[in-house]
């Protein structure tokens, strides 16, 4: 008809195509969206340049990014030929450069340079696909995606007469992230919870089991995220924690290495593609086993991988190595490892125990530490490599049973544990045919999914109707158990916690004063006007006396003993000559020390008076009685030591003139307060002279008490009203206006994330 595809390939002299030897590849075609072919071989990804790549409207796994696990956005192709979002390849860049590291391609991991194209194919597909599987308004969803481009694909299978309709296929599918509904809440307050609870953490999932029990198969199956070491051969060394968090963009994942010795990030974060991750996963352990030199496994550090993007839950999910019989010094170490998480994050935490469906669960060391530990409330069981056990009959008839057990509610069916409430499911962990293989690990994921659910349906029926099989099922009771993890342990403290916040912010509310100006008009202008005179009068005929006081203690008696001083020196049989010099250098002297005195005492009151007028008021509790503040309205106060350094400098003047008066007074000629012997017969002629100068001291003395005394008690108060007239309402907005509002918004949104949190929680579970 009128779709024609023509294609043409250049292979390097004496290569072929499997040996990677494609030069070139040239496609022409009838409509142009499909004017190339899809290449599912790696070496066609390789060519030396390659023309275009085609995205198949039946492989949508080619339309998702293989770094951000996002339908790709603004497409660009790279050196390596692969097609990524620009984002997410221009961060894949600047994390190798930032490692100093050489520039390769995130598929083949070969240098390549940063040349980037618009790939306007890839960009043309993505629309024309998300107009097919997309409804209109709705947000593109990659499950979705994939989960059609699997049913087609099954479809044109042998047995494609087995294929269910799409609703089964999405179940089959089931995630973890199908979960978002219900950590939908948890999102929205997680920036709150983070800021006002010290030590608050997010839900985990922990993975506990023998090793080679299929622990990061399931995980990798709960997330359908290819981010965990899978292989035959391989198994995990150390502790994999990976935070998947809800993001309205995506980001590329990252990985990072924590030591656990000194709890800092010894190693990163840098990018990893997601598509792959579980190879830099295994990398990374493997390097870091060698440098510990252990080869078995590593209890020092932790490898973290982070996730953000609106495709996922927001939760922890941790992979924790498997446990071992022997050697002895492995068996102590694996279980150690799992007893200090256990003890580190087990209130935050639920628990998946793997055990071989070939094997009695009595007889599990998982099982073990579940008793130990006391996990059982908060543990569901996963029978894993069912489809193992359905090749050996006596395996197969023995697991049976087992699951058949659950019904009787109790242990001891060929070795049965009971975990009430939530009990255990089978899995598949099976990987698919080689034939039914596909390039994407996304792909590979779905198409196990799909291969779950036909093995379910042939061998365990009745245990899927019985939601005990499948991981749609292990979703479930993941679902069931995180609520009750809510109702039960994580809602109570985290209440309890938001409790002690809330009550924490009213006191710095109650702190700022009240009530409250952090907005004004007029009419509150008026209000603050009244409370603000009243209040500052108050405050300072309280503290009048205490002023006093502490001034002559502090100021006074210091100034009293300088003047003492310099005024006691006596002139005793003094040469005639010298004798009026000498007395007057006393008077200069003792006038210094005067305006020394006089300006002490100006600068201790404008200290004091502003200190008494910013004073806080120390709140323990809300049952204090609320004041409210003067410090708030600084602009008021500036008026009022304005007006106050008026005062004082007239104080301090009519000061200096009491004390010039008191100094005439004392040092003039026939002073009443000095006593004068001469005598004229020795030689030389002598003179002695003798005052009272502590009568002379103690009359200055005076002249600062009145002027402090009247200070605050008539001169500064009687000013107060006109100095608060003066300002207008806009001054009199609190000067913790914008604290006020951030702490009225905390409690705001701490009340709210409590509401919700219980409006979320169903009623606890009976023990």
């Amino acid at each position: 008809g009128s779709l024609w595809v023509q294609l043409r390939v250049t292979l390097r002299d004496g290569q072929s195509c499997g040996s990677g030897g494609v030069q070139q590849l040239e496609v022409q075609g009838n409509p142009p969206f499909i004017a190339s072919i899809h290449a599912p071989h790696a070496s066609l990804h390789q060519a030396r340049h390659p023309v275009i790549s085609w995205f198949n409207m039946d492989q949508a796994e080619d339309l998702i990014c293989p770094i951000g696990c996002e339908i790709l956005n603004d497409p660009v192709k790279a050196e390596d030929g692969f097609s990524y979002s620009r984002g997410m390849i221009e961060a894949w860049f600047q994390s190798r450069r930032n490692l100093g590291l050489p520039i390769t391609s995130p598929m083949t991991r070969a240098v390549i340079g940063e040349r980037l194209e618009s790939d306007e194919l890839a960009a043309e597909a993505v629309r024309r696909w998300l107009q097919r599987v997309v409804n209109p308004g709705q947000s593109p969803d990659m499950r979705t995606m994939l989960a059609v481009a699997v049913k087609r694909m099954l479809q044109k299978a042998p047995d494609a007469a087995e294929v269910v309709d799409m609703r089964t296929m999405l179940a089959g599918t089931a995630s973890i992230h199908d979960l978002r509904k219900c950590f939908a809440t948890l999102d929205e307050l997680r920036p709150i919870l983070l800021d006002s609870l010290k030590g608050w953490q997010p839900p985990q999932i922990v993975v506990i089991g023998q090793e080679s029990s299929g622990k990061s198969s399931v995980l990798e199956r709960l997330a359908m995220l290819p981010l965990f070491p899978r292989d035959a051969n391989i198994c995990t060394r150390l502790p994999i924690h990976v935070r998947l968090r809800y993001a309205e963009t995506c980001q590329p994942a990252t990985l990072e290495v924590f030591n656990k010795a000194t709890n800092q990030t010894e190693e990163g974060p840098y990018v990893i593609p997601t598509s792959t991750g579980f190879i830099d996963v295994r990398e990374k352990m493997e390097e870091i086993l060698k440098k510990e030199q252990r080869g078995a496994l590593s209890t020092d550090r932790s490898i973290i991988l982070k996730v953000h993007s609106p495709n996922v839950a927001s939760i922890d999910l941790v992979d924790l190595p498997g446990l071992v019989t022997s050697p002895a010094e492995n068996r102590a170490a694996s279980r150690q490892l799992v007893a200090e998480h256990i003890q580190k994050h087990g209130d935050y935490s639920m628990f998946l125990a793997t055990v071989d469906a070939s094997q009695a669960p009595n007889t599990s060391p998982a099982m073990e530490l579940v008793e130990q530990h006391r996990l059982q409330a908060k543990t569901v069981g996963v029978f894993t490599m069912c489809d193992e056990a359905a090749k050996v009959a006596k395996k197969w008839d023995n697991f049976s049973k087992r699951m058949d057990g659950q019904d009787k509610g109790g242990e001891g069916t060929l070795g049965t544990v009971d975990l009430h409430p939530h009990g255990w499911v089978a899995v598949v962990n099976a990987e698919m045919n080689k034939e039914k293989d596909v390039s994407s690990n996304f792909a590979r994921l779905f198409l196990q999914a799909s291969h779950e659910q036909k093995f379910l349906r042939q061998k365990m029926k009745a245990q899927v109707q019985k939601g005990r099989a499948g991981c749609g099922a292990l979703v479930d009771k993941v679902n069931k158990l995180f609520m009750e993890f809510l109702a039960r342990q994580w809602a109570p403290e985290t209440v309890r916690k938001l409790d002690a916040a809330i009550q924490a912010s009213k006191l710095d509310n109650v702190r700022m004063g009240e009530p409250c100006f952090h907005e004004m008009d007029q009419k509150r202008a008026t209000q603050a006007r009244a409370l603000a005179v009243v209040e500052a009068r108050k405050m300072l005929g309280e503290r009048n006396s205490q002023l006093v006081q502490q001034c002559c203690r502090s100021l006074l008696e210091t100034i009293r003993a300088k003047l003492i001083q310099a005024s006691s020196s006596k002139l005793d049989r003094v040469p005639a000559d010298k004798v009026c010099e000498l007395w007057n250098e006393q008077h200069r002297k003792l006038s210094d020390e005067c305006e020394k005195g006089v300006a002490e005492w100006g600068a201790y009151w404008a200290k004091e008076v502003k200190l008494v007028l910013e004073e806080r008021t120390v709140v323990t509790t809300l049952a204090s009685k609320p004041k409210l503040e003067l410090w708030r309205f600084q602009p008021f106060i500036a008026k009022i030591l304005a007006n106050l350094q008026e005062l004082m400098d007239g104080a301090m003047a009519e000061i200096t003139d009491a004390v010039d008066l008191c100094l005439g007074e004392y040092y003039k000629e026939m002073s009443p307060f000095v006593s004068v012997a001469c005598s004229f017969t020795t030689s030389p002629p002598t003179a002695s002279i003798s005052g009272q100068h502590t009568l002379l001291v103690d009359n200055i003395m005076l002249a600062f008490l009145r002027r402090s005394s009247d200070l605050l008690t008539s001169e500064l108060p009687a000013s107060l009203d006109q100095l608060a007239a003066s300002l207008g309402p806009k001054e009199w907005v609190e000067s913790c206006a914008s604290q006020r509002v951030e702490v009225l918004n905390k409690i705001h949104s701490l009340e709210d994330a409590k509401a919700r949190i219980l409006s979320m929680v169903p009623p606890a579970v009976p023990s």
